[in-house]
């Protein structure tokens, strides 16, 4: 035997039994997963929302308010390069729509045409005048950026979060122009998913100017300018505050320079708090505050609710900080996971809720097991009686092909659905197709005298080019299916280009090792198939 043979005979043995290895954690109970190495105890398959039961939350994004927020932000810009410009304008408004603008007005024909040089410089944006009122608008390519920025802002935002639960791989994607679909396999507690969700988790931090009590806020009572009311979180019954905090409306810190938040615990007041620490920039602004403010009480402020407010003891330098209230374990834990996952950039309304129960699971994961077992039976059976020994080749391949597919899901860590068990069903079909086509090919050879290792030989070079040319038009179709698709769509996918190219490896490797086997071992006697 050459040196490559015998290199190529080793590298299938080797990834048998490594698939072997792999495939074998997924039918282990927990007692004896715990007895096996790490690489191990991780490399199994998930089970999807519609095997395991779970929750699922399709979400509306108010698209409008979050454009509106962005735009603020923008009509600053106008307002910044014209005074730098030192053009005169009046009525600076937003006005909102499905493509929003910032309209003013200027004093004369010359600053109307010197204004809409000037902001058609801003990137992204386009200026155009009518007399001396001008608009400035995104351009509908920078619109539809921002749109999906948005949206993909989101989607981030809340991964992050319902990560950090320890939910088994939630599943957060994009629906449409302005929805998002959550999947939660296994969860038991949707209603603490739907409030970490629906936070917006905008924390900023703001000095307290007074306590004002409840009676005293009435239809006739004012703020005084660059202060606003906000009651705090959790006061009083009903929903009612006993009392509000008059805040400065600026916000001298915000969530922004946040860069860590945990639920930790004062054993000296025996309560759960939320630790946190800001960046760089966010330490020396905290500092700046804490020195300034000796003494005072400052407001910590999240979605315009106080959640705490203590009072400044001594200059802070190091830019960490805790927050005590009346929190849980659990509602501190998820606090510190709104804070660091980060402020949503629009609001989000439930459109469709459903629990999915674990019974359909166990219906689902019965139905799957059986349909996989009855097509693996029913394609052994005729692999024998069409091939003889070369079928029952093919048979042992055909099951180290279910071994080596599932070694492969398990060592991705994927998450196995209905779809994906009918793309394993599928691919254990179609295994064979190169086995049918070599052993055709195999028998014409035979039949025209060819020795039975020649024969072996001619069959798989002979049908070589029509197997790679099959797998490949369907690999095409599969990648797709996963480039257009999602959720379930590209599960299905993934696991039918996993099972082609398993598949290839069995039909071509390891049938042709087990069959030039079979042949040395029956020393040139005569071969059938």
């Amino acid at each position: 035997m050459s040196g490559r043979k015998t290199w190529k005979n080793l590298i299938v043995y080797g990834v048998c039994f490594l698939g072997t290895v792999f495939m074998i954690p997924n039918f282990l109970s927990e007692d004896h997963l715990a007895e096996l190495p790490e690489f191990l105890r991780t490399s199994q398959m998930r089970l999807g929302l519609d095997l395991q039961g779970g929750s699922y939350l399709q979400l509306q994004v108010d698209m409008s308010s979050a454009i509106q927020d962005r735009f603020t932000g923008y009509a600053d810009e106008v307002r910044i390069l014209l005074r730098q410009k030192k053009i005169s304008f009046s009525n600076l408004t937003i006005v909102k729509g499905e493509s929003p603008s910032v309209v003013f007005e200027v004093l004369s024909d010359e600053d109307a045409a010197k204004a809409e040089a000037e902001l058609n410089k801003l990137p992204n944006m386009i200026t155009n005048t009518s007399g001396k009122r001008l608009t400035t608008q995104l351009r509908p390519h920078d619109l539809l950026m921002l749109r999906q920025s948005i949206i993909s802002q989101s989607i981030s935002i809340i991964s992050r979060r319902v990560d950090q639960l320890g939910t088994t791989e939630p599943e957060v994607t994009a629906q449409g122009t302005d929805r998002i679909v959550v999947q939660l396999p296994g969860l038991k507690d949707p209603e603490r998913v739907k409030g970490l969700i629906n936070k917006t988790a905008k924390l900023t931090f703001h000095m307290v100017e007074a306590i004002v009590p409840a009676s005293e806020v009435t239809s006739t009572y004012r703020p005084t300018p660059g202060t606003k009311l906000v009651s705090p979180e959790g006061d009083g019954l009903d929903g009612t505050p006993s009392f509000y905090y008059l805040i400065r409306q600026d916000a001298r810190i915000t969530g922004d320079n946040l860069i860590d938040a945990q639920q930790s615990y004062d054993t000296q007041h025996n309560r759960a708090i939320v630790s946190f620490q800001f960046d760089a920039p966010g330490a020396r602004k905290f500092a700046d505050l804490t020195r300034e403010n000796v003494g005072k009480p400052f407001a910590m402020v999240l979605d315009n609710k106080v959640i705490s407010a203590p009072v400044i003891n001594e200059e802070i330098p190091s830019g960490r900080g805790q927050i005590s209230g009346n929190f849980t374990i659990q509602s501190a834990n998820d606090l510190a996971v709104l804070m660091r996952a980060g402020a949503l950039p629009a609001t989000l309304t439930i459109m469709e809720e459903k629990t999915i129960g674990p019974s359909l699971g166990s219906d689902s994961i019965k139905a799957g097991q059986f349909a996989t077992l009855l097509s693996i039976g029913a394609v052994m059976i005729a692999m024998a009686f069409l091939y003889g020994v070369f079928g029952l080749i093919a048979d042992i391949a055909l099951l180290f092909n279910t071994i080596l597919l599932i070694a492969g899901l398990s060592f991705m860590e994927a998450t196995l659905t209905l779809p994906g068990i009918a793309g394993i069903a599928l691919t254990i079909g179609m295994a064979v197709d190169a086995n049918v086509l070599i052993f055709e090919r195999l028998r014409e050879e035979l039949k025209a005298g060819k020795k039975p290792q020649l024969a072996l030989a001619l069959g798989y070079d002979k049908a070589m080019a029509t197997i790679i040319d099959a797998n490949i038009t369907t690999i095409i179709g599969a990648l797709l299916l996963f480039w257009f698709g999602t959720g379930p769509v590209r599960g299905f996918a993934i696991t039918l280009c996993l099972g082609i190219g398993v598949s290839m490896f069995t039909a071509i490797m390891l049938t042709r090792l087990i069959s030039e086997k079979w042949i040395d071992f029956r020393k040139n006697k005569p071969v059938t198939v």
